[in-house]
């Protein structure tokens, strides 16, 4: 029998769900419509994003869901930290490294190609 999961690895799952989705805006299926839009058109492997500033950069959250992209905070807090974040700048993490925060806790360090 498996063991439940603790909160840090629930935390992690849902991360990593989270990390690197191109959000509402990053959508736009056309690198025109994407530029138009103020939005920087991106090529990572296979996948083409666009990655559009956020409305809320910068403000105070404690998990994803209080952003328009992700909650993130400093990469050198250690994973499992209780932190307030700040919400990411731009609609995709693909080709960062962020620290994202869950449930007021940091994840650790995780980059996305």
């Amino acid at each position: 029998m498996l063991a439940k999961p603790t909160h840090t690895v629930r935390r992690l799952l849902l991360a990593f769900t989270i990390v690197g989705v191109a959000h509402a805006d990053s959508q736009i299926i056309s690198e025109e419509k994407c530029k138009a839009a103020g939005g920087d058109w991106n090529t990572f492997n296979t996948i083409k994003v666009c990655d559009m500033p956020t409305k809320d950069a910068g403000r105070p959250c404690s998990d994803t869901k209080d952003c328009q992209s992700v909650c993130i905070t400093s990469d050198k807090t250690p994973s499992d930290t209780k932190v307030t974040g700040k919400c990411f700048a731009r609609t995709s993490t693909i080709g960062t490294c962020t620290n994202i925060v869950v449930e007021g806790r940091a994840i650790g360090l995780t980059c996305e190609d």
